[in-house]
């Protein structure tokens, strides 16, 4: 083999090493894209955007003023997942977050005057959650906004219902004065109060108006 062609093959191989080392040191390229669901209550940063790789990303969301009475922010979701806000982390691949937002939640408290017990309280109605089903009751969590929540009470022996009474409202007992049932649509925090009165006393006035 004669000296040039020695000299050719050094240079490709050379060559070779050289651009397999600049391959190695060249630093991948992710697409960041935000949004919020809904899109109409809030909005979310930063804008969509390319980040290099191990680039630390903080995304944040603030809700409209005006739909801050309707909803929260829960967490985020997509590629990426925490309740945080704002949330930092480090980009590893093409990352879609989305600011994922849902009713706000409101306490019903249930009192007694009197003597009865309230026999049933659950959901029969609600505006529609995002996925088309209606908002959940757990006992141990408040009502999603909208929810339409069923109250029954029932006397004890001796004992008749009256009303239903609010902070602002009262519902009267109507042909059963043992057992009455009411709807109550959950737009706030409420509290609900079963009044009941000696069999024979009389239960006072009683005007009701709709607070739906």
């Amino acid at each position: 083999m004669d000296r040039i062609t020695t000299y050719t093959i050094a240079a490709c191989i050379l060559g070779l090493i050289l651009a397999g080392c600049e391959m190695l040191g060249q630093t991948e390229v992710f697409e960041l894209t935000v949004q919020t669901h809904p899109e109409e209550v809030a909005s979310a940063e930063p804008s969509s955007r390319q980040y290099e790789e191990g680039s630390r990303v903080t995304l944040s969301t603030s809700i409209d003023p005006i739909q801050s009475v309707n909803y929260q922010f829960i967490q985020w979701v997509g590629d990426v997942s925490s309740d945080e806000n704002p949330y930092t982390f480090e980009i590893r691949q093409n990352t879609h977050a989305v600011a994922f937002y849902d009713w706000q939640e409101y306490s019903l408290t249930i009192q007694i005057e009197g003597s009865g017990e309230i026999i049933n309280q659950e959901i029969v109605g609600a505006r529609s959650g995002f996925d088309g089903g209606p908002a959940i009751y757990n006992p141990d969590k408040d009502y999603q906004r909208g929810a339409v929540v069923r109250l029954e009470a029932a006397a004890d022996p001796e004992w008749n219902f009256c009303f239903w009474q609010g902070e602002d409202f009262q519902f009267c007992s109507a042909d059963n004065p043992t057992r009455e049932g009411r709807d109550i649509t959950i737009w706030d925090d409420q509290t609900v109060t079963a009044v009941f009165r000696r069999a024979g006393d009389s239960c006072g006035p009683c005007i009701s108006p709709d607070p739906d």
